[in-house]
């Protein structure tokens, strides 16, 4: 996997960069270096900088639904979410109301912004 992904913990979230695009040969490793960073640690925010990023529909229904678990599973608290395009942005909204996690998460001009909404240390 090209993007980055790490648990920061000075900040006490997990960071992600992601690097081109998010596909869904992506996914299962994420999602495991995800449970792996997370393992014991009481809070489960994310600060993602989609910079450099984007990411593919997918278009399996199969894959679709999994996906939505793992997000599920994964217990994420808060998302926050910088420089992203406005596209993309549509796109995650959409995809976010349709698993009923609006309230989790939120894009923002600055990372000073995200974190303080993550509540970062």
């Amino acid at each position: 996997m090209k993007h980055k992904v790490w648990f920061d913990e000075d900040a006490g979230i997990l960071r992600m960069e992601l690097k081109g695009l998010f596909t869904a040969e992506d996914a299962p490793e994420f999602f495991s270096l995800v449970d792996k960073l997370y393992k014991d640690k009481p809070h489960r925010n994310v600060l993602c900088d989609l910079s450099e990023g984007s990411a593919v529909v997918p278009k399996d229904k199969e894959y679709r639904k999994w996906l939505m678990k793992m997000y599920n599973d994964s217990n994420f608290e808060k998302i926050a979410i910088t420089n992203i395009h406005p596209t993309l942005r549509i796109l995650v909204k959409v995809i976010v109301a349709a698993i009923g996690k609006t309230g989790q998460m939120k894009f923002f001009k600055t990372e000073e912004e995200a974190l303080a909404w993550l509540d970062a240390k």
